[in-house]
């Protein structure tokens, strides 16, 4: 049951690149943070983006600790990913693209001794296709 959890939590803090509620009780600057986020997304993509990863997350036929690991790697960079486009990051296209590949190398790095080489491989075809996406969008909002 952890392990469902853990893919849960996995699947929404994907939806963190795309995500940006507020709530009442937000400090300053937490305010500030959300005033300078920047909605990739719709609350429908992120979801449907949400849902295909978990689906696809599950096919790995990962054991609850090798997964729980997977998820802790997915979700200490997708928020990083989620920030790169906020109005206070003054980035501009290419600079985000470059910080997306260099994201994606460390993850895969950490990644890649937890998995087989066919786990691995699907991993890359995932994530890499969440990726994709991403930066298909962001280009378009350029």
């Amino acid at each position: 049951m952890r392990a469902y959890k853990t893919v849960v939590f996995t699947v929404f803090a994907l939806g963190s690149i795309f995500l940006g509620t507020a709530q009442e009780t937000l400090t300053p600057k937490e305010k500030e943070r959300m005033d300078n986020k920047v909605q990739v997304f719709t609350s429908d993509e992120r979801d449907n983006i949400q849902m295909w990863f978990y689906e696809q997350t599950n096919k790995l036929g990962l054991d609850e600790s090798t997964r729980n690991m997977y998820a802790t790697i997915l979700n200490d960079h997708i928020y990083d990913l989620g920030r790169l486009t906020d109005k206070d990051k003054h980035y501009n296209e290419a600079e985000i693209l470059s910080k997306i590949e260099e994201d994606k190398v460390k993850v895969n790095a950490k990644i890649k001794p937890l998995l087989t080489e066919n786990q691995y491989q699907q991993h890359l075809e995932h994530y890499n296709r969440v990726l994709d996406v991403y930066i298909k969008r962001i280009k378009e909002n350029k």
